[in-house]
């Protein structure tokens, strides 16, 4: 399984500086929604609740874990 090694106030810490965007809104051509999500090709999202929007911040978090994790390994 896939663990987040992020703490719980390293999130929240994420979550206050990046601001809440419950709509869909665009930054450099990008659609974002949520804490700065990218939404994806396969996404359909236009609004989100706050709770969605952790989860996807989560997501997001074990992804850039994973990439990071991937170039150490190659260094």
């Amino acid at each position: 399984p896939i663990l987040l090694n992020l703490s719980k106030n390293g999130l929240e810490h994420l979550k206050d500086f990046e601001d809440l965007k419950l709509k869909i809104y665009y930054l450099g051509g990008d659609a974002l929604i949520g804490y700065g999500h990218k939404i994806l090709p396969s996404e359909k999202f236009t609004t989100i609740t706050p709770e969605i929007a952790e989860e996807l911040l989560i997501k997001d978090v074990i992804n850039t874990e994973i990439l990071t994790n991937n170039i150490k390994t190659l260094l």
